[in-house]
C-alpha cells in the first residue's frame, strides 16, 4: 500500500487555528457540557483536506447530521466520562445526548471513528460493508455516506479542543460511461442501480477486520444519471481495498428489462486497489459488454460532490502549449482554435496530445485544422483520449499527418459497411501508426495509398477480418503482422505493396481464409506482386503444410520456398 504524502496533512495545531472560528461555547447543546472545563471539545479533519462520500455539495468534509463516536482510552480516563458519540451541527460537534468526555490529569490518548453503527462497540478495529449503498439520502439505510470508514487517534494533554484528523480505510470508486456502440447509437439503454464485487483478495489495513455484511462478495452501488447532458451516466461504490483475479468481473451494470453488461478486471484492478484513493473507469458500452479504456487514480479529493456522491469535474477544456496537450473535459470540446493554442505556433513536426472523451466532431477539428493549415506536420497522441470509433474519410488525404497513436478502448477504424471508408486513405506522409489492443474492425481501404507507411503490427489486436484493399497502394510497406483473431483475407489487400516482403500469420489460431474470385487472380490479395520476395511466417509446421497444400498457393503463385515456420515464444 502506497502511503499518503506526510506534506498533505495538517498538523494538529494548524487544524485548531483553521478550525478555531466555528466553535461557540453557545453552540453546545448540554448545560453540563457547556459549564464543565474539564469537557472535551472535538475539531475534526479529514487527512489531506480529502472530503469524504457526502452530499453536502461543497466539499465540506462534514455534513449535518454526521455522528463519530470518540473513545478516550488513556489510563488516566474518567470512569462513565471515556466515551460518548458527537453530532456534527454544521459548524461544531457536540455531545449526542447528555453524555460528553472530559480530560484526564495526564496525557489522554483518543481513538474515534466514523460511522457511528448502532449494536457496533468495537468499530475502531472492526468495520463491516454496507452491502446496499445505493442511495444518496443521508436520513436513508443505505446512504452510500456510511460506507465511507474513517478512523482518528490522537495523543494530547487537555486543551480547548480536541483535535481529530480521520483517514479514509477503504477505496471509492466510479465507473462512467465514456461512449457507446453502434447498437446505442439512437436508444440508450436504461440503467439501475449497479453491482460491485468485492476484490477477490482484500488487503489488511492497519490492523482492521474489514468484511461485508453478511459475508457477501458483492454491494450494490449507487447509481447517477446527469441529466445536463444525453446518456451521461455514472456508478459508484465504497469497496474494501485489494486485488481482482484476471477477468473478474468488476461491475455488473444492470439495464432495465434487459441484459446486464459486465465490466471484467484490468490490469489497474489486478494490481490492486489501495486504501484511501478514488478511482475513476472510463468504460465504452459496445456490443461485446462494456470494456475499460482508460483509468484515473487520485485522493477523494477537496473539490464539490454531486448528489449522486460522485466528484464533479471542471467544465471546459484545458490547453497546455509547452506540452502541446489539450485535455478535454466532454465530447465535442474540441476545435481548430485549441489546437492552434496547443502548438503554439510550431509547424513541423509537432507532438500533439488530446487527452479525454472524443466523438466524430472532435475528430473532424483535427481534420478541419490539418486542412486548413496543409503545410503543417503533426505527430497525434491519442493514447489518453477515450474514443470508441473513428469515422469514415476521417483523415482522408490530410498528407501532414506524420504519426498516430490511438487509443485502448477503441474498436473501430471507419463506421460503415461501404466500399468508401477510406479514414487514412491519401494520408501520405503517415509514417506509423499504433493501434490498440482493443480494436475489433477496421472498414474498406482505410490506409490505401499511405505511401509512407512501412509497417504494421496489428498483432496485438482483435481484428478478424482484413477487409478489401486495406493497405492497396501502401508502397513503402515492408511487413505486416496479424493477431489471433485474424481469420480473413478480402479482395486486393496488398496490391500495390511493391516492397513488401514479410508477412507474419505466426499468431494466428488457424489458417486464414483468402477470399477472392475464384478464377480472377487481379482480385488476389497478392495480385501482380513479386511472390518470390515474400516470406510468410506461420505458427507451426502443420500451419505450414495447410497453407502448401491449400488451392489459393498455387493460385497466387507461391511455392514452398516462400513459407518459413517461425518459433513462436
Amino acid at each position: 500500500m502506497t502511503s499518503m504524502k506526510i506534506a498533505k496533512y495538517i498538523p494538529a495545531a494548524a487544524l485548531a487555528l483553521v478550525l478555531a472560528g466555528c466553535q461557540s461555547e453557545d453552540d453546545f447543546m448540554s448545560s453540563g457540557y457547556a459549564n464543565d472545563p474539564m469537557a472535551v471539545h472535538i475539531r475534526a479533519g479529514i487527512e489531506a483536506l480529502q472530503t469524504r462520500v457526502n452530499t453536502a455539495g461543497a466539499g465540506d468534509a462534514w455534513e449535518d447530521g454526521d455522528m463519530i463516536s470518540v473513545a478516550n482510552t488513556s489510563t488516566g480516563a474518567v470512569t462513565g466520562k471515556d466515551k460518548a458519540v458527537y453530532k456534527y451541527n454544521g459548524s461544531t460537534w457536540e455531545p449526542e445526548g447528555a453524555d460528553y468526555m472530559v480530560w484526564a490529569d495526564d496525557v489522554n490518548t483518543f481513538e474515534a471513528y466514523y460511522p457511528v453503527v448502532e449494536g457496533k462497540t468495537d468499530s475502531y478495529t472492526q468495520f463491516e460493508l454496507p452491502a446496499d449503498q445505493s442511495s444518496s439520502n443521508p436520513t436513508e439505510t443505505n446512504y452510500i455516506g456510511r460506507a465511507d470508514y474513517m478512523t482518528a487517534a490522537a495523543s494530547q494533554s487537555k486543551s480547548d479542543a480536541l483535535n481529530l484528523t480521520f483517514k479514509h480505510h477503504l477505496t471509492k470508486v466510479t465507473v462512467k460511461i465514456s461512449g457507446y456502440g453502434d447498437q446505442y447509437e439512437t436508444v440508450k439503454p436504461t440503467f439501475q442501480a449497479p453491482t460491485f464485487t468485492v476484490p477477490t483478495t482484500t488487503t489488511t489495513v492497519d490492523g482492521k477486520t474489514l468484511t461485508v455484511a453478511g459475508n457477501g462478495t458483492t454491494v450494490t452501488g449507487l447509481f447517477s444519471e446527469d441529466t445536463s447532458a444525453e446518456a451521461k451516466h455514472s456508478f459508484t461504490a465504497v469497496l474494501l481495498p485489494g486485488k481482482y483475479a484476471a477477468d473478474d468481473t468488476f461491475v455488473q451494470l444492470n439495464i432495465q428489462g434487459g441484459t446486464p453488461l459486465i465490466v471484467k478486471a484490468n490490469e489497474q484492478l489486478t494490481t490492486g486497489l489501495e486504501s484511501g484513493k478514488a478511482y475513476t473507469f472510463n468504460v465504452t458500452v459496445g456490443k461485446d459488454g462494456a470494456t475499460i479504456n482508460s483509468v484515473t487514480v487520485g485522493d477523494w479529493g477537496t473539490d464539490g460532490w454531486t448528489e449522486s456522491g460522485t466528484a464533479d469535474e471542471e467544465t471546459g477544456p484545458k490547453v497546455n502549449a509547452d506540452t502541446h496537450t489539450i485535455s478535454l473535459s466532454d465530447v465535442g470540446q474540441l476545435n481548430t482554435e485549441l489546437i492552434g493554442q496547443a502548438l503554439n505556433g510550431e509547424t513541423t513536426n509537432v507532438p500533439l496530445t488530446i487527452q479525454g472523451p472524443m466523438n466524430e466532431n472532435d475528430i473532424a477539428a483535427l481534420k478541419n485544422y490539418m486542412t486548413d493549415n496543409s503545410d503543417a506536420t503533426l505527430s497525434l497522441d491519442l493514447t489518453d483520449a477515450i474514443l470508441a470509433s473513428i469515422p469514415d474519410k476521417a483523415f482522408y488525404q490530410i498528407t501532414g499527418l506524420v504519426s498516430i497513436e490511438l487509443p485502448e478502448g477503441l474498436t473501430e477504424i471507419g463506421n460503415s459497411n461501404s466500399w468508401n471508408g477510406s479514414v487514412f486513405s491519401g494520408c501520405t506522409g503517415l509514417e506509423s501508426v499504433t493501434f490498440p489492443s482493443t480494436l475489433e474492425e477496421m472498414v474498406f481501404s482505410s490506409f490505401w495509398g499511405c505511401t509512407s507507411l512501412e509497417t504494421i503490427d496489428l498483432s496485438k489486436t482483435k481484428v478478424a477480418s482484413i477487409e478489401a484493399a486495406l493497405f492497396n497502394g501502401c508502397s513503402s510497406l515492408t511487413s505486416v503482422s496479424f493477431g489471433p483473431k485474424t481469420s480473413v483475407f478480402n479482395n486486393t489487400v496488398f496490391v500495390g505493396c511493391s516492397s513488401l516482403t514479410t508477412i507474419d500469420l505466426s499468431l494466428c489460431e488457424a489458417v486464414p481464409d483468402f477470399n477472392y474470385t475464384p478464377d480472377d487472380d487481379s482480385e488476389s490479395p497478392f495480385y501482380n506482386l513479386e511472390k518470390s520476395k515474400i516470406t510468410i511466417y506461420v505458427k507451426d509446421a502443420d500451419m505450414k503444410n495447410a497453407f502448401v497444400g491449400s488451392d489459393w498457393v498455387t493460385r497466387v503463385g507461391f511455392t514452398a520456398d516462400n513459407f518459413v515456420v517461425k518459433n513462436n515464444q
